[in-house]
C-alpha cells in the first residue's frame, strides 16, 4: 500500500555530483517518494532538479576546498539558519525527519535546533543517519534523543553500541546502490590503450591516499611500468603534505573531481580500482567498482567485506603490503564475490518501509 506520509531530510548537501551523501539522498527520495512519500529537503545552495519540496538554507560548502575566510562567513550563516529552520520544520510538520549525523560533528547550536524542533513537532519520528565513523565519541551521546539511528554497515553499528547508543534503536540499512548493468559499460566507447589503477574520492591523508600513493610509487610502478596511477576527486590534503609531492611522481595521474558519470566510465576502464580508507563505513565508489566486475582493493574494519571476500580487503596499512596486494590483483584480474544486489533499491527500500511504519 501506498504511504502518503511527509518526511523531511536534513543534509549538509543533496546535489552535489559525485558525492557520496548527494548520491544516496537524491535516490532515497526519488525511491520513497515512488512509494507515495512526499518528500521535502533541507540543505546547500547548489542547484538542481528535485519534485519535491527543496529549500536551500547553507551556503555551499561541501565538496570544495577550505578557504578561512569564507567557511568563517558560512559557519556563521549555517547556524542562523539552524534557528530558521525551527520554524520552518514546525511549518512542514513532518511524520518523519531524516537527519544526517554529520551536523554533530562541528561546535555550533545544531543540538539546540534538533531540540526546539522536537517539542514542535511532538508527532514525528526523528531519525538520525550515521553513514561513518567520523562523530566523536563525545557527542554521540546527541543521538539517544532520536526515535531510531540508521547505521549504514556493521562496523558503524559496532560503534554506535560500542559508545552507549541504545541499541534497541540502531537500525543497520545498507548503502543505498542503483543498479549498474556491468555488460554495457563499454558500450559506447573506443577501446581503451592506456593501462590504469584508479582512486575515486576525496583526496586526504585519513583516507589513506598518502599510503596509495606511496605504495604505488615504490612497490608498483618499478613492476608495471607501463601502468598508471588515476587519482579523481576534490585535494583536500594539507598544505605541505606529501600528498601533494606524490601526486607529481611519474604515472601519477591527478584529475580533480570530476562527475558522476566520468568517474564511472573511467572505473570501467580501470585494470584497478582502490580504496583503502579507514574511515569508510561500506563505501559507494567500492560498491560501484565491484558492480562494474573491476578488480577492487577493498578498505579494512568492515565486517562485511570481511566475511565475503576477506582476500580482497587491504590485510596491513603499510605501503610495501598494499603495493604487493596491488601487483597480485593487476596479475589475477580476480573480482570481489560481494552481493551487491544487497544494496540494491528493491532490498534496501523494504528496510525503509519497515522503519517508516509504511510496509
Amino acid at each position: 500500500m501506498k504511504s502518503n506520509k511527509r518526511l523531511l531530510i536534513i543534509t549538509p548537501l543533496f546535489f552535489g555530483d559525485g558525492s557520496g551523501a548527494s548520491i544516496y539522498y537524491q535516490l532515497l527520495a526519488s525511491e520513497l517518494m515512488k512509494e507515495g512519500f512526499e518528500v521535502s529537503v533541507i540543505s546547500d545552495e547548489e542547484e538542481g532538479v528535485f519534485s519535491g519540496g527543496y529549500f536551500p538554507f547553507f551556503k555551499k560548502r561541501a565538496g570544495q576546498k577550505k578557504r578561512k575566510f569564507y567557511d568563517l562567513v558560512a559557519y556563521f550563516h549555517q547556524n542562523i539558519a539552524y534557528i530558521k529552520m525551527i520554524f520552518l520544520t514546525k511549518k512542514l510538520n513532518p511524520d518523519f525527519i531524516l537527519v544526517h549525523s554529520s551536523f554533530y560533528n562541528h561546535i555550533s547550536i545544531f543540538p539546540f535546533f534538533v531540540n526546539q524542533a522536537m517539542k514542535l513537532t511532538p508527532n514525528a519520528q526523528w531519525t538520525a543517519d550515521v553513514r561513518d565513523k567520523l562523530l566523536p565519541s563525545q557527542k554521540l551521546n546527541y543521538l539517544n534523543n532520536f526515535f531510531n539511528v540508521i547505521a549504514c554497515s556493521d562496523n558503524v553499528r559496532n560503534y554506535l553500541i560500542k559508545n552507549n547508543i541504545d541499541k534497541d534503536k540502531v537500525s543497520t540499512i545498507p548503502v543505498i546502490q542503483a543498479v549498474i548493468d556491468s555488460r554495457n559499460k563499454n558500450s559506447d566507447r573506443k577501446p581503451v590503450i592506456r593501462q590504469y589503477i584508479i582512486y575515486v574520492g576525496a583526496v586526504k591523508e585519513d583516507k589513506a591516499v598518502d599510503l596509495l600513493l606511496d605504495a604505488y610509487v615504490d612497490f608498483v610502478r618499478p613492476f608495471f611500468p607501463k601502468v598508471d596511477f588515476i587519482v579523481v576527486g576534490l585535494d583536500k590534503s594539507s598544505a605541505g603534505s606529501r600528498i601533494k609531492n606524490l601526486l607529481d611522481c611519474e604515472g601519477v595521474k591527478y584529475l580533480g573531481k570530476l562527475s558522476h558519470i566520468e568517474s564511472l566510465s573511467l572505473m570501467s576502464n580501470a585494470m584497478l580500482c582502490v580504496n583503502i580508507s579507514p574511515i569508510e563505513s561500506i563505501s559507494r565508489v567500492s560498491l560501484e567498482a565491484i558492480s562494474l566486475q573491476k578488480p577492487t582493493l577493498l578498505p579494512p574494519n568492515i565486517p562485511e567485506y570481511q566475511e565475503c571476500c576477506p582476500e580482497f580487503v587491504v590485510s596491513e596499512m603499510t605501503a610495501p603490503a598494499i603495493g604487493c596486494q596491488m601487483r597480485e590483483l593487476l596479475e589475477s584480474q580476480a573480482i570481489p564475490n560481494y552481493p551487491v544486489i544487497n544494496h540494491s533499491p528493491d532490498v534496501v527500500m523494504k528496510k525503509y518501509l519497515t522503519l517508516f511504519g509504511a510496509s
